[in-house]
């Protein structure tokens, strides 16, 4: 995983497994948008709950590969790097492991767009977004 400058950690908790006892998988999309926030909070300071200047960042995109399950309690890092950009979309990679032995348990590509809240339309990456961005990740 060293490719990766962001790890965000949680547990699985009781109410994300299903009948197998292994987590349900629309709940590995929550760990990737848990992640995501996290990492534009590290990278930018500050979450994605407030626009930056009228835009907002919005999934349009995502695919996801399940390797193997994780199960209740296991503690689980999702690491997460941007990858590419456009003018108005970004993506991003995610790798889900297992923290004690970094078995990788699913990988995923989600594609965001910026989006304009007053005129409904996409919107350039705001600048100051993009450097922060790209010299976090050093490209």
């Amino acid at each position: 995983m060293e490719s990766f400058r962001f790890c965000h950690q949680l547990r699985v908790r009781y109410s994300e497994i299903d009948g197998q006892k292994i987590v349900f998988n629309a709940n590995y999309m929550t760990y990737y948008d848990t992640a995501i926030d996290e990492y534009f909070k590290n990278v930018l300071g500050h979450y994605w709950d407030e626009p930056i200047d009228g835009v907002e960042l919005v999934l349009v995109r995502s695919e996801v590969d399940y390797k193997s399950p994780a199960r209740l309690h296991d503690l689980l890092n999702v690491y997460c790097r941007i990858i590419s950009f456009g003018k108005s979309s970004l993506e991003a990679e995610f790798h889900l492991t297992r923290a004690d032995d970094e078995q990788i348990l699913s990988v995923a590509r989600h594609v965001y767009v910026m989006y304009n809240l007053e005129s409904g339309k996409s919107s350039l990456i705001p600048a100051g977004v993009m450097a922060k961005l790209r010299e976090f990740e050093g490209i």
